[in-house]
C-alpha cells in the first residue's frame, strides 16, 4: 500500500523481501479465504483493537475501509459483503491479487529484491541507508520498515534485537489469534478432531464472544476462543438464541431418553453433541431443567495457547510511542515502521489487513515530505 500511493505520486520504490517472492503473509492470511475489511462503522471497527484504538483510529481515518477497498478493485479483484459482515475476495486467495499488484507497481518503476533481509540501518541528515545480511547497502531518501512479527514463523525474527541497541523500546511477543488447548480426555480428541461446534457463545474471564469453534486435535480454534481465549475456566452456551424456559419445554417433548431429547430437540451440531457426551458430568442429564441448564451454560477448562508458531498473528513489538503520527521513528528521522512489527492488536475478521493497509498509508504520506517536488 506504501508503494503503491508513493508511486502514485511519481516516486517509486525499492521494495526488499527476504523470502524468494513478495506476500508470504498475504498468502498465507488467504489461503483459506481471504477477508480483506469488516463492514462496522468506524467507532465499532475501533473497539475491536484492544490497545491502542486512538493510534488506529487515527490511521484509519487517514486510509478508509472505502479506500482500501477502491485499491483492491482497481487491481481487478472483485469484492463482496459475505454473510458474517466481512468482505471478501471472489477469488478466494491472494495469488492474484499479488500478481496484479506487483506487476502494477513495476510498471510504474518500482523494483522487487528478494532474499535480502534486512539486520540495521544508520540515517544522517539528508538520507537513511539500509544494510542487509548479505552485506548489500541501500540508500534512499525515506526508509519504510514493515518487518512484522513472529506469527506463523519458525524462529524469532531478529529485528528487535536490533532495535534495542538502538534504545528503541519494545513489548515482548505474544500469541494472538491462536487456537486454545482444552483439557479433555484422548477419547474427545479422537472422536471430535476436525468437528465444527455452531452458534455459541464462550465466556471468559476476558468477556463473550459468539461465533463458531472447531475442534482440533489439541483443542479450539476460531473467532471466539481468538478474541477472548486465556487460561482458566470458560463457560459455552451452546444455544445462545433460545432462553432457558424454551430448551426446558424443548426437553420435555416426544418420546426417549434424556440424551435422545438432546440429539433430536435441540438441533446441535456435531461438535456440540460430542462435546456433551464426553465432558458432561455424568447427572447432567436427570431432569429437563439440569440440562437446558448445562446446554447454557457448558463448563470447559481453557489451557495454553498455541506457540507463536502456530498463531495467526502477534501482540508486542515496537512501542508505539517510539513513533510520530506519520509513523516516523522519533528518534531516527527518514525511518518509518508498520504492521505487525508494531505493538497493537486486532482479531480476524478483516481488521487485520485492514489495519495494515491504512499503516502503510499513513507511513507512505509521511515519507512523501522527503520528496518535496512529488
Amino acid at each position: 500500500t506504501a508503494a503503491s500511493h508513493l508511486a502514485d505520486r511519481g516516486i517509486p520504490s525499492r521494495i526488499f523481501d527476504r523470502r524468494k517472492s513478495a506476500g508470504w503473509k498475504l498468502l498465507v492470511a488467504g489461503a483459506s479465504g481471504l477477508n480483506v475489511a469488516h463492514t462496522g462503522s468506524p467507532d465499532e471497527i475501533v473497539a475491536h483493537f484492544p490497545v491502542r484504538q486512538a493510534e488506529m483510529a487515527a490511521c484509519l481515518a487517514t486510509f478508509s475501509r472505502e479506500q482500501w477497498l477502491a485499491l483492491l478493485e482497481s487491481l481487478g479483484e472483485e469484492v463482496y459483503l459475505g454473510s458474517s459482515r466481512r468482505y471478501f475476495l471472489r477469488n478466494g486467495t491472494a495469488a492474484q491479487l499479488l500478481l496484479s499488484w506487483t506487476k502494477r507497481l513495476k510498471e510504474q518503476g518500482c523494483e522487487f529484491l528478494f532474499e535480502e533481509e534486512f539486520v540495521d540501518f544508520q540515517v544522517n541528515a539528508s538520507e537513511v541507508e539500509a544494510q542487509f545480511r548479505s552485506g548489500r547497502r541501500e540508500k534512499g531518501s525515506a526508509l519504510l520498515l514493515a518487518l512484522g512479527g513472529p506469527s506463523w514463523e519458525a524462529e524469532l525474527p531478529a529485528w528487535p534485537a536490533t532495535f534495542a541497541e538502538k534504545g528503541l523500546c519494545l513489548t515482548p511477543f505474544a500469541p494472538a489469534n491462536a487456537g486454545y488447548a482444552l483439557e479433555a480426555p484422548p477419547a474427545f480428541f479422537l472422536a471430535a478432531e476436525g468437528k465444527p461446534i455452531k452458534g455459541l457463545v464462550l465466556s471468559t474471564a476476558k468477556g463473550r464472544k459468539q461465533g463458531e469453534l472447531m475442534i482440533t486435535s489439541y483443542g479450539l480454534e476460531g473467532t471466539p476462543v481468538y478474541s477472548v481465549g486465556c487460561p482458566g475456566p470458560a463457560h459455552l452456551d451452546l444455544k445462545p438464541d433460545v432462553d432457558e424456559a424454551k430448551l426446558v419445554a424443548r426437553l420435555r417433548e416426544g418420546r426417549g431418553t434424556a440424551w435422545q431429547k438432546i440429539e433430536n430437540n435441540t438441533k446441535l451440531s456435531p461438535g456440540a453433541l460430542l462435546l456433551l457426551r464426553h465432558l458432561a458430568p455424568a447427572d447432567a442429564w436427570e431432569s429437563p431443567e439440569s440440562s437446558a441448564r448445562l446446554l447454557k451454560h457448558f463448563p470447559i477448562h481453557l489451557q495454553a495457547p498455541r506457540a507463536l508458531t502456530e498463531s495467526i498473528s502477534a501482540s508486542g513489538g515496537l512501542a508505539w510511542e517510539e513513533l510520530s503520527g506519520d509513523l516516523e521513528l522519533k528518534k531516527f528521522p527518514r525511518v518509518f515502521c508498520a504492521g505487525e512489527m508494531v505493538d497493537w492488536d486486532a482479531p480476524t475478521g478483516g481488521f487485520l489487513l485492514q489495519a495494515c493497509a491504512s499503516m502503510g498509508f499513513v507511513a507512505a504520506v509521511g515519507m512523501a515530505r522527503y520528496f518535496p517536488n512529488s
